[in-house]
């Protein structure tokens, strides 16, 4: 990375980062809304495949599978497929 590079970069962190953040962040509540949820299906690990009523600006972690690992292993070690939750 150059000098000029650097000082770009740490110029827009500085200057511009401010400025688009709050419209990035009014632009995602009009679009998603906080209180909102949706069905999303689990990625990876040990809960892949399960379906999680989410906040889908808030559940990231989740549905990637990054959450709780312990949990995680306790579905796996006592859940089939097919079995139901509710």
């Amino acid at each position: 990375m150059s000098v000029l590079e650097g000082r770009l970069g740490k110029a827009f962190l500085r200057f511009a980062l401010p400025l688009i953040g709050p419209c990035l962040r009014r632009a995602s509540t009009k679009l998603v809304p906080r209180d909102s949820l949706a069905w999303v299906q689990v990625r990876h690990v040990a809960a892949q495949g399960i379906w999680l009523h989410l906040n889908p600006r808030t559940g990231h972690d989740y549905y990637h599978g990054d959450v709780e690992p312990e949990v995680q292993r306790v579905l796996q070690k006592y859940l089939r497929p097919g079995d139901d939750l509710l």
